[in-house]
């Protein structure tokens, strides 16, 4: 088993197959834990069994038994219960997958949300305590019960994913050999990591000779592979005998012009160097290990690169996903990168919102945006836990700023939510952070005027825009001077608000798949009601709104959101606003029109649409507050909202005294007044 395992795992008995067979199932993976993220990192194979029970390790271990086609899996986290949470695997075709809280102390987390019991979606993140746990649907998985990765080379090298360690096992099958290999992948996805790491796989001593696409583009191919001639004599300095007995390393080969692909089907083909002074030749021997963003099939068939060439380089090939296709990878990714980049990678921890963001972001730059988002946090960290503000904006984004929080030990708020007051939201052993740039102390203040520019520019935009149509309601779509309100469907009026909020309606292939996840009734019904939208909107020919299998597109001249009002409002001084108009925007904070939708097909939706919901509770927080302090002059108004109040912030004792004050007033003033 995995170092730091103790317990023991009996192979369940499943007919048919075996150990190294590929079965489709869903897979249940450890990522991290938050404050060790050089735990071992687990993959859990669903398949083969029926719950899962996560608790507390007793010891500084993580321990696991399995009985009966129950997994028993004991993690060394201080912060979670020994009886934490429980995954089942339910329907009669074995295609749902639940959690359930199992009663814990400090609770189980789906998404950054509290949760009882939850059925899962691909892309899932669980949190226990400090430990992370990611769900992915059904897809190309082991058929064993093997924990651990699979390594080619330390944790950077390691993977979960069983395609990308099929090839990592062909990689080292012919490390010995002068077989070529082709790695291609997106820009970031390590291939010039992969590179290096086989050529320092057993089989080939010599040096590692890259040979850069710049160069190719401004020198002779014969000089640079074959070396100068000097009063006829050959120099030595050519790539091939600087690669001798080692590895020639060619970066990007699409980028290759025609009479260096010609010339390097030559050395590949003859093995051989032919001397520019003498013509005698002499035979040579290295490894070649090409690497390509595009497909060099495509490139073939379009006549950019030669065949011969593919042949030669393609002994074996090696495709690298991009990071947002192996997310259950993350946690070993870290631990590579720390064991390169830290002192001591031992001492370094992280907090819970910082895992958290690390997993819902999208990684558009792959790994390499991973490393270079690490660095960036342990620069900024130095001795510190790694907060969430102390990485790259793009990912503080991905959750929002600081707002509910988690709760510490303690109860929850009767609608399910963690208490929102002036707690930290890490719990109490853990060092203080900073509070929410938006508004102090999280929930108890008003938000900072627009006077106050280091204050507004950590809020971004699109979420001011967004909540403003949360608050207001009236998104409208105009055609010249008509308008016609949106239809009443959550989901119409969720997509539309996301595209105008966020300003992205070219991603039409994300939110096409987005689209086409929906199942068949909503697709329906959701089409039949933008075609309604679309029909008002169609000015000479031209289609304004577009929702199709193939494309979602908005212009957003047709499309506009009337937030002015709140913008005024909530950016100025709430205890200036006019009792009614705290009333009113109390009122419509009640419900949430993207409350209970899921589009798990576009990460960028999902992380939009939970940073307004958090980003909404804040402002209700700030709203309910500003209304307590009119408890004396409006006190029948302002009691229903302080109840609200007092089952957001159960914990909040000084609230509760001054809620129970106003209803006896409110109870004199009633049986006065009969």
């Amino acid at each position: 088993m995995t170092e730091g395992l103790t317990g023991s795992l009996s192979v369940v008995d499943v007919p048919g197959v075996g150990i190294d067979r590929l079965i489709e199932a869903p897979e249940l993976y450890l990522v991290m834990q938050a404050d060790a993220p050089l735990q071992p990192s687990l993959r859990l194979p669903l398949w083969a069994l029926d719950r899962i029970e996560l608790g507390r390790s007793p010891c500084d271990q993580v321990q696991t038994t399995i009985s009966n086609r129950v997994l028993r899996l004991l993690l060394p986290d201080r912060r979670m219960s020994s009886r934490h949470a429980v995954i089942e695997v339910k329907g009669a075709s074995r295609d749902e997958v639940w959690v359930s809280d199992s009663g814990s102390k400090n609770g189980t987390y789906l998404n950054g949300k509290p949760q009882r019991a939850s059925q899962l979606s691909d892309g899932d993140v669980i949190e226990l305590g400090h430990s992370f746990l990611l769900f992915a649907g059904p897809g190309p998985r082991w058929a064993d019960l093997d924990l651990r990765p699979r390594v080619l080379q330390g944790p950077s090298l390691a993977t979960f994913d069983p395609l990308l360690a099929q090839a990592y096992a062909a990689v080292a099958d012919v490390a010995s050999t002068d077989i070529g290999i082709l790695i291609t992948g997106d820009s970031g996805t390590g291939k010039e990591t992969l590179a290096r790491a086989i050529h320092v796989l057993p089989g080939r001593k010599g040096p590692f000779a890259v040979l850069d696409p710049a160069a190719a583009a401004s020198q002779a191919a014969d000089q640079v592979l074959l070396g100068r001639t000097t009063d006829g004599v050959d120099d030595g300095s050519g790539l091939v005998d600087a690669a001798a007995n080692g590895t020639l390393f060619l970066d990007e080969m699409s980028d290759l012009p025609p009479a260096w692909q010609l010339a390097l089907v030559r050395v590949l083909q003859e093995r051989s160097v032919t001397s520019l002074a003498t013509q005698d030749s002499r035979p040579v021997s290295f490894r070649p290990v090409g690497t390509s963003h595009r497909s060099l099939d495509d490139e073939v068939h379009n006549g950019r690169f030669r065949v011969d060439l593919l042949g030669r380089i393609a002994g074996v090939r090696v495709h690298l996903p991009t990071l947002r296709e192996r997310k259950q990878d993350i946690g070993l990714l870290i631990r590579g990168i720390l064991a390169g980049t830290s002192d001591r990678p031992g001492s370094v921890q992280l907090r819970r919102r910082t895992v958290l963001a690390l997993l819902r972001y999208d990684w558009p730059y792959n790994v390499r945006e991973l490393e270079a988002a690490v660095r960036h946090g342990l620069i900024r960290a130095k001795d510190d836990a790694m907060a969430v503000e102390h990485l790259p904006l793009a990912l503080q984004s991905v959750i929002g700023p600081r707002s509910a929080g988690r709760p510490p030990v303690g109860p929850r708020s009767a609608a399910g939510r963690p208490p929102i007051g002036t707690t930290s939201p890490e719990p109490p052993s853990a060092p203080a952070t900073n509070p929410s740039p938006a508004t102090g102390e999280t929930g108890a203040s008003a938000p900072p005027a627009p006077s106050d520019p280091a204050a507004a520019d950590h809020r971004p935009s699109a979420l001011s825009d967004a909540l403003a149509i949360r608050l207001l309601g009236p998104l409208e779509v105009r055609s010249a001077d008509a308008r016609l309100g949106l239809p009443p469907s959550k989901k119409v009026r969720a997509l539309i608000a996301y595209l105008v909020a966020t300003g992205r309606p070219h991603r039409r292939e994300r939110l096409g798949a987005m689209f086409c996840e929906l199942a068949d009734q909503q697709r329906a019904a959701l089409r039949w009601q933008l075609s309604k939208v679309r029909s008002v909107l169609n000015d000479g020919g031209i289609d304004r709104l577009l929702a199709n299998r193939q494309e979602v597109s908005v212009l957003l001249d047709a499309v506009s959101v009337d937030y002015h009002e709140v913008r005024k409002g909530v950016r100025a001084d709430l205890d200036a606003t006019p009792t009614p108009t705290l009333d009113r925007w109390a009122r419509l904070f009640r419900g949430r029109f993207i409350e209970g939708l899921t589009l798990p097909d576009c990460a960028d939706f999902e992380a939009w649409r939970v940073a307004v919901e958090e980003e909404c509770v804040v402002w209700r927080v700030n709203i309910l507050r500003a209304l307590l302090r009119r408890a004396e002059t409006d006190p029948t108004v302002v009691l229903p909202h302080a109840r609200d109040l007092v089952a957001i912030v159960p914990d909040d004792a000084r609230v509760g005294v001054q809620v129970e004050a106003l209803a006896r007033r409110v109870r004199a003033l009633q049986l006065g007044g009969d």
